[in-house]
């Protein structure tokens, strides 16, 4: 049975403030440390690299290829910007780290999964800052309206000063959400933007749990003696308080599936015109085709030219298997908190993950080809 929108957004809303900030804390706290974050920083930095390469290929797809109107635009950056980080990278790893090309030495398949589920944590730290700000951004993107000025004045005006109206139980309105709204002109919806905001009110738009989790897990894995507290076998609150974490944190993948089969109920069906076969086509050409081979490009310059942590084949893996994923999962949250195109990022994530199969396995052989010694 499909869930109703109320329950779905109500999920979403628990994976965001509760589910997701508990797996960031318990994962990357426990995995990261000053020496590691030092030794490891080409990681954070192809991050950010893979994150401006998927986007300036979504910007040329959406704006010079397919034609696309503000906000669509944005949308498409999104979509070919921000990869599966965890969730596959840890399963990739986890099953090809058995193989003796990724191994040091004498290394046991554990010490390498170990190794490699280390390398994706730190990496998904970054990933995930930037995600929750700037991706957020990219899919909250309001188009300026095309209404005519003093129409769109005077809603705009009437919508303000309705915002600040007290509410039936005597508290102030919401300004920010109550501005934005959708508005009929004939026949056509329109969105008034929100009203300016202050430099405070945009960070705090910006700052949210996911990112409020991040900035507490480095600060806790950074800082010896507080870490200490919380991970180890002898930590005060190992098995009360990060148990109880990790427990919710497991809660993340079931939930977010949830959400995206409850839009792919009735098959990847979307209303919007933009998201058309030739646009399925190009944002999957652009995650699944153009981003490995233009990661593989990039990690084989690092490795001739000897760069640290390059001579470690599952370094070196993980970051061709970042580069390499579908679209995140979670996009789809963000989208379903929003209330605005969850069923297109439905559609964008069924079709990724089916042609990923293919893809990916095709890609995971050529890898391991290249990183053989």
């Amino acid at each position: 049975k499909k869930l109703n929108k109320e329950t779905e957004k109500g999920l979403s809303h628990l994976m965001i403030n509760l589910f997701l900030p508990s797996l960031l804390f318990s994962q990357v706290a426990k995995s990261i440390d000053t020496d590691k974050l030092v030794e490891w920083f080409p990681l954070p930095l192809f991050g950010f690299i893979w994150i401006f390469l998927g986007a300036f290929f979504g910007w040329v797809l959406g704006r010079l290829i397919l034609k696309q109107q503000p906000g669509e635009i944005q949308f498409t950056m999104a979509a070919c910007a921000f990869a599966n980080s965890t969730s596959l990278p840890l399963a990739m790893v986890s099953s090809l780290s058995g193989l003796q090309s990724l191994k040091i030495a004498d290394e046991s398949t554990e010490e390498v999964n170990a190794r490699g589920a280390a390398y994706i944590l730190i990496y998904t730290l970054v990933v995930t800052v930037v995600r929750w700000t700037y991706g957020y951004g990219l899919l909250s993107y309001d188009p300026p309206t095309s209404l005519p000025s003093a129409k769109y004045d005077k809603l705009k005006e009437d919508v303000e000063l309705e915002a600040l109206e007290p509410a039936e139980d005597g508290t102030e309105q919401d300004t920010e959400g109550a501005v934005d709204v959708e508005i009929q002109d004939g026949g056509d919806k329109k969105r008034v933007p929100p009203a300016k905001l202050s430099f405070i009110q945009q960070i705090k738009k910006t700052l949210n749990p996911p990112l409020y989790a991040s900035m507490l897990a480095i600060f806790v894995g950074t800082i010896h003696p507080i870490k200490n507290l919380f991970f180890g076998e002898d930590a005060i609150f190992n098995t009360s308080v990060v148990g109880a974490i990790e427990t919710l944190g497991d809660a993340v993948v079931p939930t977010a599936l949830l959400i995206l089969g409850s839009e792919l109920h009735e098959g990847p069906m979307s209303t919007s015109n933009f998201v058309s076969k030739k646009f399925i086509a190009g944002v999957a050409t652009v995650k699944l085709v153009v981003m490995p081979m233009t990661g593989l490009l990039l990690v084989q310059c690092c490795r001739w030219m000897h760069l640290p942590g390059f001579s470690d084949p599952m370094f070196c893996y993980v970051l061709l298997a970042e580069a390499a994923g579908p679209t995140a999962i979670n996009l789809i949250v963000m989208c379903s908190v929003q209330g605005r195109r969850a069923a297109e990022m439905s559609v964008v994530l069924f079709y990724l993950y089916i042609f990923s199969v293919v893809t990916l396995t095709t890609c995971n052989i050529l890898f391991l080809l290249v990183l053989s010694p």
